[in-house]
Formats: structure tokens, C-alpha cells, sequence
């Protein structure tokens, strides 16, 4: 589990907009990526040289998170 967070989190770190635009989203740059092998999504909003994590939020989930 760890091993896969940290891979997504580096794979965002160096292409932040490649997580596909949330709609309807308090901010317009929050964006998700889902980590498919933990059966989970991470809501994000690249910052600058760093990442805000919004959310971590379990795919099975009916809707997502009020972001």
C-alpha cells in the first residue's frame, strides 16, 4: 500500500496536471488520480512546487468528496 501512494504521489509531484479536473469544485485547479491497486482516489490541488492533498477518498464510494 505505501509502496503505491508514494508511486502516485511522485508520478503527480513531477506531472501535477496530468489528475483529471474535478467539476464543480470550490477550486478550479482541484484535480483526482485514482490509485486503482488500493481501490482509492486522491483529490489534489497542485501549489507551487508542492501538492495540497484535498481528499483520499475510497473508490467504491457512490460520490465523491465535497471538494
Amino acid at each position: 500500500m505505501a509502496v503505491d501512494l508514494k508511486d502516485a504521489f511522485d508520478l503527480l509531484a513531477e506531472f501535477p496536471g496530468i489528475g483529471t479536473k474535478v467539476e464543480n469544485s470550490r477550486d478550479l485547479e482541484t484535480r483526482f488520480w485514482p490509485i486503482k491497486r488500493l481501490g482509492y482516489d486522491l483529490y489534489y490541488r497542485p501549489r507551487g512546487e508542492y501538492l495540497e492533498v484535498v481528499a483520499f477518498w475510497g473508490s467504491s464510494r457512490e460520490a465523491g468528496p465535497k471538494v
